[in-house]
């Protein structure tokens, strides 16, 4: 990616988004984010920020396991999960 990349420093705040797919039939994507943060001290605003994602994934997660226990596959087209998060 040319005239996209910049080094990275300390100090700041690192996100990885990685996706992947085999090249196989009825494979799957992968796909997953990673954020960090350079330095010794994480920043106030930052932790504040993740553990606002953190309660919204969990609270998605804890959606599907329920309506899966209970019969009730959930559909990736509606809002449900969003809601829920």
């Amino acid at each position: 990616m040319e005239g996209k990349s910049a080094p990275i420093r300390e100090g700041e705040l690192l996100l990885l988004d990685v996706w992947a797919k085999k090249k196989t039939a009825g494979s799957v994507y992968y796909d997953v984010t990673w954020t960090g943060f350079l330095g010794p001290k994480v920043p106030e605003e930052y932790a504040k920020v993740f553990g606002v994602v953190r309660e919204a994934r969990d609270k998605a997660v804890e959606l599907i396991r329920s309506s899966m226990a209970k019969g009730k596959p959930l559909q990736a087209g509606k809002w449900t999960m969003r809601r829920a998060a």
